[in-house]
This record gives C-alpha cells, sequence and structure tokens, in this order.
C-alpha cells in the first residue's frame, strides 16, 4: 500500500521575533553592497539598531500561527486570488492584482495570530485585519510566511534529491506483464 497523499491539517507556531534574528544574521553575513561587488561591512550603528529590534520583538512575544503545508486547491487559490477578479483569458498573461500579491499566499497559510485591536482584545484574522496594522507588522508576518514556505520547500528538495535518507523508489515497477510474463522495465 502507498502513501497518504492527503496533506494533514498540522500546525506550526512562528514567532515574529526569528524575522529580526534572520535579518540580523544576514546584516552580520553581509560582505558587499546589494547588487554590487563593492566591499561592505554592517556598521556598529546598524549592528545596534538590528539587535534593539530583537529586543523589541522579544519583548512583545507575538507570534503567527500557520499551516505546514498547504493542499493543491489551497496552493492554486494563491494563484487565483492574485489575478485580478479571479479571471484568465486563453492565450492571454493573467493580469495580478498588485494589492493582493503580498496577502494572497500570507492569508492561505495563516490560521491564528497574537496581534490585538486598539482596546486590547485579539485581532481577528482576516484580510482587513492584516491591512490595517501598520506596514512594518504586514511586512514581519508576511516575512515569517515566506521563511516557513522556503524551509517547507527546502525539505521537499532534499527529499527529492534523497538528500533526508532512504534509496530512492524505481521509476519503473518489475512486475510481470500479463502477456508475455516478461519483466516490464527491467533493463535484464
Amino acid at each position: 500500500m502507498g502513501r497518504s497523499r492527503v496533506v494533514t491539517p498540522d500546525r506550526k507556531r512562528l514567532y515574529l521575533v526569528d524575522v529580526y534574528k534572520r535579518a540580523h544574521e544576514d546584516l552580520l553575513k553581509q560582505t558587499k553592497f546589494p547588487d554590487t561587488s563593492l566591499p561592505r561591512k554592517a556598521t556598529p550603528a546598524e549592528i545596534a539598531a538590528s539587535l534593539a529590534d530583537i529586543a523589541q520583538a522579544e519583548a512583545d512575544g507575538e507570534w503567527i500561527e500557520v499551516k505546514k503545508r498547504l493542499n493543491a486547491g489551497e496552493q492554486d487559490q494563491i494563484f487565483i486570488d492574485m489575478v485580478k477578479n479571479g479571471e484568465t483569458v486563453a492565450g492571454e498573461k493573467p493580469t495580478l492584482d498588485l494589492r493582493k500579491v503580498t496577502t494572497s499566499e500570507v492569508m492561505q497559510y495563516l490560521l491564528n495570530w497574537s496581534l490585538i485591536d486598539l482596546d486590547g482584545r485579539p485581532l481577528e484574522v482576516s484580510v482587513e485585519s492584516l491591512n490595517s496594522c501598520d506596514a512594518e507588522t504586514k511586512a514581519e508576518v508576511r516575512a515569517a510566511v515566506q521563511y516557513h514556505v522556503e524551509t517547507i520547500e527546502a525539505e521537499r528538495a532534499a527529499r527529492k534529491n534523497n538528500l533526508a535518507g532512504g534509496p530512492l523508489s524505481p521509476a519503473t515497477s518489475d512486475l510481470p506483464s500479463e502477456s508475455t510474463g516478461d519483466l516490464v522495465g527491467s533493463a535484464n
């Protein structure tokens, strides 16, 4: 019997402070200006500001809960949501709704969060709520989801490349052919 290919509705909690920790690591690793070959090293002021961002995010303690994986329908919905009016015309490139490009993937993954409204009550998880946040918060949520997606894709690629262990299954089966009794797909 084969493996189940149905995506389980598992959840994962992501802490927004990790967005700042990754940005800090990137800052320290930076050796040249982006898109140039000019040497560059983080300044003490940049490092201090980055550490202050981490401290503030740790004090906030905010998190988001996301789906570990999307099923095929949810994955398709990301692209449907990005297309203006959800419609495409055969033979033509779809027109993207730029307002939705930054939120469609986030909203497919996002299940819950610790964000609160002006009265201190939990903020409903919705596009409207995400858009009512300041730009920095929206960017934090998006970065956390994007890093989660990149991690999933890297794990999938590792499995495909057989880096995660175990031999790969053969592309063909060595089952006897009904008509001749010969082995199908066999090099023998």
